[in-house]
């Protein structure tokens, strides 16, 4: 059996781990203990995705699956915040 995803799913996905990243961000926050422990990792996770959802926002209702995965990606690149944020966007850039 073949599974597909399509544009609208894959956009809601990114919304909703936006969405979890933000509710759990204190908690993750709270594990930031190495190498310095400055308590903004959730913090910052949570302001790249959002800047991702941000643009899929914007997005026409028409757009396929690989505008919407080039969407994410390369807003999560420039919306990186600290080594966190830009360690979560390269990591969304290999899938």
């Amino acid at each position: 059996m073949t599974q597909t995803i399509d544009a609208a799913a894959f956009q809601q996905m990114v919304i909703h781990a936006a969405a979890s990243i933000n509710a759990e961000k204190q908690q993750i926050n709270d594990l930031n203990v190495f190498p310095v422990p400055d308590g903004d990792t959730g913090t910052n996770m949570s302001l790249t995705m959002n800047a991702a959802v941000k643009e899929l926002e914007m997005l026409e209702d028409s757009a396929g699956v690989s505008k919407v995965a080039e969407t994410a990606a390369t807003a999560l690149l420039r919306g990186a915040r600290g080594n966190s944020g830009v360690i979560l966007s390269l990591i969304c850039l290999l899938y």
